[in-house]
């Protein structure tokens, strides 16, 4: 979408928000003042007792439906499942789902214990809503006044394929035309508070082109959203799709994410664990990690933003992103004509790469300025170091419209690149002020790409830096003391500065003889069934002397000997060691069951040590047992039909198990074929009896007299029941191939 256009739709979803909320005030003040009289806890337990407490529910919807404005619902430990479809009457829109939250303000916690109702504790009392392949964890929907609060559940296994936007439809359930969305929560002009939670392993769809927000997507979502403590692991948007993590998208306001960690998500677009499209109000991102995310054609490995108002990264860490030939780390894009503004303050980036070698000048940082409105650009205390992309950061004016502008850098860090800073412009100016410079290993530190960009230098250095495995400085190195007064109080650790007789340069404050902080490297984790995980534990903050931690494991919903193998021990390291390993090793079974956690800890650190976050991680075991219920496939993946057949039989088998009765939906979507003029659009359900093996739906095949060539109809599976499982294929295509007949005339020559 070209930026204007994207920045008027912005400016009429604001004055629609505006005039929404003016005219609903008198009704949202009723309301609160309502909830503040008459609030009451509702208790869910899976097992239907509650301990005593009532009122008591066996699932979470039931609360929901039960509770009014203002309400609270607890939820016990356990496995929530049973996706259902629902009619909102918001929108007319259809949603499937475990759980769906409609105009109604709610606080909705899990973490407790039937014994405790009092202290949560996720990690101990795991409380887990699980899709199962058959839809998304959570649905909420507002109208622009409600706050909506999720603490302390893991949404987990959530796939939106073939439930979103009917084809040729765009921003109806999702946003994009004929895509699906929001593989595990969706949330809608609401104010959205998500604290302790985990996302995990959600798809926004798995076959339809712009699938976008694999783990959520926060639509319109109001001015104070906040995500709090949540882990983003594992998710994707695999079909061109944006947002492998999450999506963030034309938002009313602005929204914070602190103490959070993104790890492993996956994104075929842009934005591999988190994108911001258009966010209308300050985004402040703090104390938060990315970690192992991906962008497999797209750019920005770990985050991409389109920003129209101003962005803050607060002791934010990207390591080992990818993307595929921009931004590494991260891709930067202002949009719209108002006045941008980007501030980086103790960011490390280390061991991101670009897949693609086709741009000379890609970078770990990309930052693109708008064609219109003033963008500010602010980096004080940045660490650009072991990347494997040919530039750390890159200033680009890509657009022959774009205006002037310049970017202040401070207390830089760049090492082991080509190009430290490069900048590239068409028209107007850009000017790179750089203070305080450390460049190591860098073979030009300022290119110029295209245009004739101003790079001033002041103190720029070149001594090694003597960075550790974990790219914070070592004792000797050059950039201690070497900086300038910056303001910043603080490092990327939390530590002070500065903490000798100056500034250090870089996101890292060296302390003399200070032992370091422990941490898991990631804070979740997934293995398969009957594998060995490696888990690796980080010494940050300080290597002097030797310190050690103890580890140990502890039941989620996984059993100990049962499937893993318990461990504990301890973790000693030497004065300059940075990381240590362990191995997990879980044990294999024929059970059909679903995915189950464990929890480590690590704890009682010695030699002046003290522990960082995360000092827990939760591992998902991975089953790789098959259902007695069978697996649901096409017989293949590839079907062919004339265009004079009438009809195409599509066939379904049942194998490795025929136990029960089962069912699986089916549905058709547009390749080159178009429903309505090549064939008739189709979805059912078919049902397999016990013992049954095979079945077949039929797609009416529209024959027509044009000369077209061969055409392509998408079939899909989805939605499986009654315990059976999805083989491979669940996807086909199926090939109309054309049946008129061309006539060539003779050419006569007079």
């Amino acid at each position: 979408m070209r930026p204007g256009v994207r920045h008027l739709l912005l400016a009429m979803l604001l004055t629609i928000g505006l005039l929404l909320t003016i005219l609903g005030w008198p009704r949202w003040k009723a309301r609160v003042a309502l909830a503040s009289m008459t609030t009451t806890t509702h208790y869910v337990d899976v097992n239907g007792t509650c301990g005593g407490a009532t009122p008591c529910y066996t699932t979470i919807q039931a609360a929901v439906d039960a509770a009014n404005d203002g309400d609270r619902i607890k939820v016990a430990a356990g496995t929530y499942t049973g996706v259902q479809t629902k009619v909102s009457s918001l929108t007319s829109y259809t949603y499937t789902q475990v759980v769906f939250i409609e105009g109604k303000s709610l606080t909705l916690q899990g973490g407790f214990s039937t014994s405790d109702w009092t202290t949560p504790n996720p990690t101990t009392n795991p409380t887990i809503i699980d899709a199962q392949g058959n839809g998304r964890g959570v649905t909420i929907l507002g109208e622009w006044q409600e706050h909506v609060t999720l603490e302390g559940f893991q949404i987990i296994n959530g796939d939106y394929t073939n439930l979103g936007n009917p084809p040729g439809v765009a921003w109806a359930s999702c946003p994009f035309t004929g895509a699906d969305c929001a593989g595990g929560l969706f949330a809608q002009y609401v104010r959205l508070t998500l604290r302790d939670l985990l996302l995990r392993n959600n798809t926004a769809g798995r076959l339809r082109a712009y699938s976008s927000g694999g783990g959520a997507l926060l639509w319109g979502t109001l001015d104070g959203t906040t995500l709090e403590n949540v882990q983003v692991f594992s998710n994707t948007a695999p079909v061109y799709g944006y947002g492998g993590g999450i999506l963030v998208f034309y938002t009313t306001g602005g929204i914070t994410i602190t103490k959070g960690q993104f790890d492993q998500n996956q994104s075929d677009s842009n934005g591999g664990a988190l994108l911001f499209d258009s966010v209308a109000g300050p985004v402040l991102i703090q104390d938060t990690r990315f970690v192992g995310n991906t962008s497999v054609s797209g750019r920005g490995g770990a985050l991409d933003a389109l920003l129209s108002t101003s962005m803050t990264l607060d002791r934010v860490e990207f390591r080992q992103n990818q993307a595929n030939s921009k931004g590494a780390a991260i891709f930067v894009d202002h949009v719209g004509s108002g006045h941008g503004s980007l501030r980086f303050v103790n960011v490390l980036a280390a061991e991101n790469s670009l897949a693609s070698s086709a741009d000379p000048y890609g970078a770990t940082f990309e930052f693109v300025p708008g064609i219109a409105g003033q963008f500010d650009i602010d980096l004080l205390h940045v660490t650009v170091a072991d990347n494997q992309t040919p530039a750390a950061m890159r200033f680009a004016q890509e657009n022959s419209d774009a205006i002037s502008f310049q970017a202040r850098l401070t207390n830089t860090l760049v090492t082991s690149a080509t190009y430290g800073l490069v900048g590239t412009h068409y028209t107007g100016t850009l000017t790179i002020d750089h203070t305080k410079t450390l460049f190591y290993n860098v073979a030009h530190p300022t290119a110029a790409e295209a245009g004739s960009p101003t790079f001033n230098g002041s103190g720029t250095l070149s001594g090694n830096p003597n960075l550790d495995g974990n790219q914070r400085l070592q004792a000797g190195s050059a950039a201690i003391d070497a900086g300038v007064q910056s303001g910043i109080t603080r490092d990327i650790d939390g530590d002070g500065r500065p903490s000798g007789n100056g500034y250090d340069i870089g996101a890292d404050e060296y302390t003399t003889g200070a032992p370091g902080d422990l941490r898991f490297r990631q804070a979740t984790y997934a293995v398969a069934e009957g594998s060995a995980l490696v888990v690796t534990v980080e010494r940050v903050g300080g290597t002097d002397g030797t310190v050690s931690v103890e580890y140990v494991s502890a039941d989620g919903t996984a059993t100990s000997g049962n499937d893993y193998v318990p461990v504990s021990g301890t973790l000693t390291f030497a004065p300059g060691e940075t990381s240590k390993t362990f191995t997990l090793t879980t044990l294999q079974d024929t059970n059909d069951e679903p995915d189950e956690t464990i929890i480590l800890t690590l704890q009682n650190p010695t030699g002046g040590a003290t522990l960082a976050s995360p000092s827990q991680a939760t591992v998902t075991i991975i089953d790789d047992d098959l259902s007695p219920s069978g697996e649901l496939l096409f017989s293949s993946a590839v079907y062919t039909v004339s265009e004079a057949a009438g009809t195409a039989t599509i066939t379904v088998l049942r194998q490795n198990g025929s136990s029960g009765t089962v069912s699986v939906q089916y549905s058709t979507s547009d390749g080159s074929a178009r429903a309505g003029s090549d064939y008739t659009a189709t979805a059912g359900t078919l049902t397999f009896a016990d013992g049954e093996t095979v079945k077949t739906f039929t797609i009416p095949i529209l024959g027509d007299a044009l000369f077209e060539g061969d055409e392509t109809v998408n079939v899909s599976l989805f939605n499986p029941s009654g315990g059976a499982t999805l083989g491979t294929p669940n996807q086909a295509i199926l090939t109309i191939t054309d049946a008129t007949v061309r006539v060539y005339l003779p050419v006569i020559l007079r």
